[in-house]
């Protein structure tokens, strides 16, 4: 099968890319053809299929012109659209695997060029874009999970300032929300034959779009197995790991406040515009250590060392990759009990819950993990159970079948 991968990026900055670059491997090693399509940049892996890659084109860091000119290209599908009819033209594929709707890669035009080539579409819902024209359904000025937008009322994003307080964010806004309505008024998702979902919790949220129910499925991420190298680690008992991007939604910051001054050692593994409020903070705090980005061999170097995984989001995170990741290594996670995470980490199975935004609580699993013996064996035992649960051998065979009905749908529809 020759399968298009359409993604924001071809290099890791994110859960996202992780799974889009793990599961081309996965498909590759049974014989499938995966060709990339992504935004260019200069630290992209290496392919050959770079030469078709548009160049990345936003509406951040630019001026008003230029911020209005980003929707015309948006809209229009511009050099995006023009860069993927170049690559339909160059190679058949059999099915188109989107998993980003940046108007960089994939602006709703994109997906009528898709439709009138007859290649069937299906989408990972990586985050909130079709119910939330910023991505994340958080307010990160106000600290509060944000579903206003729910039910196609995408206005809100310039009403209430969801992209911030700064220079510009009202045009910014402005800009997502037109977008949006753009991309529902067209259609532009009327031929994605199957909207995968790796939580419940995004499928729930994805109903409010007013997607047929079998339109919509579940399915979690996959995770490779864990290595030689992975097993009989020693760990160090009082460190703690966080690795993310350094962005308010993702709670990095917080996290570190939370802990600062404590008995933990915490490792932050990221980059991001808080990476300079966490490096102060640092600066005053010895517990507290942030190292910048990571190649992924780094951060498994960390994850064997670690006695925790901490993922403390404040917004309503999908399916966060890095538990996945953390599992594999039978690391045990204390996490958030928001959004989708629930459903990765059992309390007191592969790891610990405490309330969004709660230091007590979080504080409270970490005295419960370093005083209840036997507990940290138990979730690092059950960390790896989780992990099997999620094999490249059965996430493949769901998604090959959701490929193979993609397919046979898209010749009904041609006959």
């Amino acid at each position: 099968m020759r399968i298009l991968a359409i993604t924001r990026t071809y290099r890791v900055t994110g859960g996202a890319d992780s799974y889009a670059l793990a599961l081309q491997a996965a498909l590759e090693a049974r014989g499938h053809t995966v060709i990339p399509f992504a935004a260019q940049h200069p630290a992209n892996r290496p392919t050959p299929w770079a030469r078709y890659f548009p160049p990345d084109l936003g509406f951040s860091h630019y001026g008003a012109r230029d911020k209005l000119r980003a929707l015309g290209r948006a809209l229009s599908g511009g050099p995006a659209v023009r860069a993927l009819g170049r690559l339909l033209e160059a190679t058949p594929v059999d099915v188109a695997h989107v998993h980003t709707t940046f108007h960089q890669v994939m602006p709703p035009a994109a997906f009528a060029l898709l439709r009138r080539r007859g290649v069937p579409v299906v989408m990972t819902v990586h985050d909130y874009k079709l119910v939330c024209p910023t991505y994340w359904q958080y307010v990160a000025d106000e600290d509060v999970i944000c579903r206003r937008c729910s039910g196609r009322r995408f206005y809100h994003a310039a009403l209430r300032g969801c992209t911030g307080r700064g220079p510009g964010s009202f045009l910014k806004g402005v800009l997502l929300a037109l977008e949006a309505y753009w991309a529902r008024w067209t259609g532009a998702y009327n031929n994605v034959a199957c909207f995968i979902c790796p939580s419940k919790a995004m499928r729930d949220q994805l109903m409010t779009y007013g997607l047929a129910e079998h339109r919509v499925c579940q399915l979690p991420y996959l995770v490779a197995p864990a290595t030689k190298e992975d097993t009989g680690l020693t760990r160090e008992p009082h460190l703690l790991l966080f690795v993310g991007r350094l962005v308010p939604e993702k709670g990095g910051l917080w996290l570190a406040q939370a802990l600062a001054g404590s008995t933990w050692q915490l490792v932050m593994v990221g980059d991001g515009p808080q990476r300079a409020a966490i490096e102060a903070l640092a600066g005053q705090f010895l517990n507290v250590r942030c190292v910048g980005w990571a190649a992924p061999e780094a951060v498994r170097g960390w994850m064997r060392r670690a006695t925790a995984l901490i993922v403390p989001s404040l917004w309503p995170d999908n399916s966060p990759m890095v538990i996945y990741e953390a599992c594999a290594l039978g690391l045990p996670v204390i996490a958030a009990q928001v959004g989708g995470i629930p459903e990765l980490v059992r309390d007191g199975e592969n790891g610990l819950l405490f309330a969004r935004g709660d230091a007590a609580g979080l504080r409270a699993c970490l005295h419960r993990l370093a005083n209840e013996a036997g507990l940290h064996a138990r979730l690092s035992a059950g960390a790896r159970a989780r992990a099997a649960e999620w094999s490249p051998e059965r996430h493949l065979e769901r998604l090959l079948s959701i490929y193979e009905h993609a397919i046979a749908a898209g010749r009904a529809g041609r006959q």
